[in-house]
This record gives structure tokens, sequence and C-alpha cells, in this order.
């Protein structure tokens, strides 16, 4: 078998591997506890708090979704820290279209055993939700198909087509153009603070971020492999550095830390790789550290467009106990929550679908925190195959690699095995608590269906310039 068929064949198990955790890290319920779950989330200030409702409401709510009558709570204690409030009469029909009758605060995700997902909220400008609890599992499958459809056509392009000069500049214009729409109004979505998402008509919500780490790196292989004769001068460095600090500060304004860690780290292998000094990465590995301390110091002056990034990084860094049990109560609650989860999965694990800590109380469960929860049901030895078949997909492309002949096609290469690369260990150190969060999904496994289609032609494009078609 040679390396190219392993390299689809390791591509395929991931993703089949990727199918069954969405699948059970998104749906909300233990598959063998009968229980209804009450999952609570604070809209406005993105802080866990507790909710409890009796069991006739529940009983009550798992009704109206059947029949589409109304659902009146007589009385709703909601706790935010150390507030208590209570409601009276309140009601809203359980329609997707419906207005709440009463003021309601932003309330609580309730899952019924008939796996539907009910969001009341009650603000006089949201109104209640209904989704599927199957919600995420069948977007992953669609995200699957679109990917599949497009990994055929890239199967169809000559490799030879992105040798050329003018192809690479417009790809790098098209994608540095597609990420700048996230400033644009109207089109510009936002996930929790960052503004990471597009909205466009008539085409499903998209990271531009995942395309552009594919146009950043054919670029910086296009660049770095006419630069060979100079690569260990200070000159190569400064340039090296000027065009990283230019792409790096768009992505900062946006902002994207995650993206920003893996596109430099890559950019510096594929450096290494065709022979920039050991000497001159720790030089710049030094000016990013004086840089990263500098805007730590600005990130505290402008804090409220950046304070997710900075509560995160100082929740990691945090070594007192007494301030770390409060951050753990709020900003640090998910990784809290995700640690348990994997203690929880011990050496074989819960059973497949028998996780507890997806079911509310570990937020992104299916997509930035999905090796916590299914580790809780795969256990240390799945875990031990999940990084069996990843490590078998790097060193397949990595061998590969090896024989391919042209130097700007074997720097792509690097370039997009080590983007693989780095989130993958990236994704797993966040969330055992070994790095601070950075919001980045684990290849092929985590739910999106961007990240799903960048993966799958990320693999198409190392199949294709290994096999040299």
């Amino acid at each position: 078998m040679g390396n190219g068929l392993k390299i689809r064949v390791f591509g395929a198990l991931l993703t089949i591997f990727g199918l069954f955790a969405v699948y059970s890290t998104s749906i909300r319920k233990s598959f063998d506890q009968g229980i209804t779950t009450i999952i609570v989330k604070n809209l406005d200030t993105v802080k866990a708090f507790n909710t409890f409702l009796d069991e006739t409401i529940i009983k009550t709510t798992s009704e109206v979704i059947q029949k589409e009558n109304q659902i009146s709570l007589s009385e709703l204690h909601l706790t935010t820290g150390d507030e208590t409030k209570t409601t009276n009469e309140s009601g809203a029909a359980l329609l997707t279209e419906a207005t709440p009758q009463a003021q309601l605060p932003q309330l609580s995700t309730l899952d019924t055993d008939q796996f539907t997902e009910t969001q009341l909220v009650g603000n006089g400008k949201q109104t209640v939700k209904i989704r599927d609890n199957y919600y995420y599992f069948s977007k992953q499958v669609r995200g699957l198909i679109a990917s599949i459809i497009i990994a055929i056509i890239l199967y169809f392009i000559p490799i030879s087509w992105l040798k050329h000069k003018k192809i690479i500049w417009t790809m790098l214009i098209g994608v540095t153009l597609f990420q700048l729409l996230v400033f644009v109004p109207g089109v510009a979505g936002k996930y929790n603070t960052a503004r990471g998402r597009v909205n466009l008509p008539g085409l499903p919500n998209m990271q531009p971020s995942e395309f552009f780490k594919i146009g950043y790196i054919f670029f910086m292989a296009y660049w770095i492999s006419k630069k060979k004769a100079i690569i260990d001068t200070q000159k190569f460095l400064v340039q090296f550095a000027s065009i990283n600090a230019i792409v790096f500060l768009v992505l900062l304004c946006i902002p994207d830390f995650g993206t920003i860690f893996i596109l430099a780290l890559s950019a510096t292998i594929m450096a290494r790789y065709d022979g920039f000094s050991l000497k001159k990465i720790g030089i710049l590995a030094g000016a990013a550290l004086g840089i990263l301390l500098v805007g730590s110091a600005i990130i505290s002056l402008v804090r409220t467009k950046y304070s997710y990034a900075l509560t995160r990084l100082t929740t990691f860094m945090t070594t007192d106990e007494e301030t770390k049990k409060s951050q753990e109560r709020g900003v640090g609650w998910q990784i809290t929550q995700g640690l348990i989860a994997v203690g929880g999965g011990g050496l074989w694990g819960q059973g497949y679908g028998k996780g507890l800590q997806k079911m509310g109380y570990l937020p992104e469960s299916h997509s930035d925190m999905i090796f916590d929860a299914f580790s809780e049901e795969i256990g240390f030895v799945g875990n031990l195959v999940l990084l069996s078949l990843y490590l078998g997909l790097f060193y397949n492309v990595l061998k590969g690699l090896s024989n391919v002949k042209d130097p700007y096609l074997q720097l792509v290469g690097v370039g997009l095995i080590s983007l693989l690369t780095i989130q993958v260990f990236v994704h797993i150190g966040v969330n055992l608590q070994i790095l601070p969060n950075t919001g980045l999904t684990l290849p092929f496994v985590s739910h999106g269906g961007t990240a799903l289609m960048i993966n799958f032609i990320e693999l198409m494009l190392m199949y294709k310039i290994i096999q040299n078609r």
C-alpha cells in the first residue's frame, strides 16, 4: 500500500471517528439513562448559572412541545452568582415565531425525552426557539457531503496549476478579501466575542480564517522557495518578520489568536525546513515574546474588546489556589469540567454515549472541547486509538513528502501537514489544561462544516503533491 493510499485511509478513519464523536457529544442525553437534563446558559453575560425547575414544569414543557400549546411558568427561580430572582406567571408559546407574553430574563435550555432542545428567552426582542437535538450531527453530515464533493473536484485539477504565479497571487488575494469580510457590516458574524464568521446570503455560516490558512501556506511556500539563496541572512529574517507582522495584525483585529499561533509556527517550520537557522528562529521567538508582553499590556488597557482572551490567559497562568477556585466557578468553568470528563473516562471509558459532562456541564462539548467530552466515553485506550490515527497520517505524509522533487510543492506539503499537526496538539493541550484556551477545533473530529471542508482540501492537496498528480 503506497503512502498516497495510506493517507486517504487514515483521513477516512479519522472522519468516521469524528462522526461518532459529534453524534455522541452533541446529543444532550446519556444513552443509558431515562432522565431529563437542564442545560443553563446566560446569553447576556456568558456566565454559567444554575436554574431549578420542578418535575411538573419539565413534564409540562415536554407535553407542550408535542401539542404546540402554551407553557406557563408559575414560579421560576433564577440564580446568577449570589443573586436570586423570581418571576411569576410568565409564559411563552413554544412556536418558532412566538413572542413571549411577559418579560422573562434570558433563561435556559431544556432537553426533553423527545430529544428536542427548547431555548426560553423573553427580553421582548428574541423569540422562543426550538431546535432538534440532532441539529449539530445533521449539519456535520451535510458538511461531510459537501467536503467529499469538493475533494472529488480537486482530485481532477492538475497539481501543476497551483505552481503558477498568477494562480498563487489570485488565491492569496481571494482568501484575503474573504477574510476582510469579517469587518463588513451586514455579512460579518460573531461567535461569543470574536468576529470570526461570515454570513453570506444563500450560503451557510463560514469561517474565512480556515480558507485564509491555505492561501497563506501557498504564498509562504512560494515566497520562501524564491528566497532560498538568502534564507539564512538578516535580510530574510527582516522580510519574513515584516510579512507575518502585517498578516497577524489583521488577524489580531478580529481577534483570532489561535490562527495567529498556528500560522506563525507553521511558517517558521517551513522556513526551518528550507534552511532557516535555529539561531534566527530564537531571535524571532524572542521578538515574538516581547511583542506578546507589550500586547498584553495594551490589551489590559482596551479590556472591553479583548477581555475574553486576556481572561483565558490569566486563568491559565494563575497559581494561587483561592484565585484559581474563584476562576473555576467563572471563566475557568469550561476547562474544569473538561478535566472532570477526562478523569471520569479512566482507562476504558464510561461507554459510547454514556458521558455525563456533555449534558450541559461542559460548554462546546461537540467542538472546542470534544477531546475532553469524548474522552469520558472512550477513555485512555480510545484516545490512544485516536492519536495513533493522527500519527499514522502525519508519518505517511512526511514520508511521502521526502520523495517530492519540486521544492515549492514540498514546502506546501510541509506547511499543510504542519497546520494539521499543530492544531491537533494545541487542541489536546488546551483540553488537558497544558495550554491556554485558543478555541481551536480538533481536525476531522470536531463539529464544523467549514473546518471539515478545509481538512478534506488539505488532505487531497497533500495526496496530490505526494502522487505528483
